[in-house]
């Protein structure tokens, strides 16, 4: 059973030390063909989220998975 308050949020294609962007062969690289959204993730699409689920607006969202995946579908 999860924690009704725990939440996690997935990322997908997002510049980490995994994603190099300045990688032209990498997949954050790729990440226009492959996401439908045709970009990567930036930092402010992870923060919002964050601040999304800690403010009030969030707070009847119980134990989520959220795909932050530009539209992409994983399977979670």
């Amino acid at each position: 059973m999860s924690d009704p308050n725990t939440h996690q949020p997935v990322t997908s294609y997002f510049p980490s030390q995994m994603q190099n962007p300045n990688n032209p062969n990498g997949m954050l690289a790729r990440s226009k063909e492959l996401v439908p959204l045709k970009r990567g993730g930036e930092e402010e699409d992870a923060a919002g989220t964050a601040i999304w689920l800690a403010s009030r607006a969030g707070s009847y969202v119980d134990g989520q998975v959220i795909p932050l995946s530009g539209g992409r579908d994983w399977g979670y």
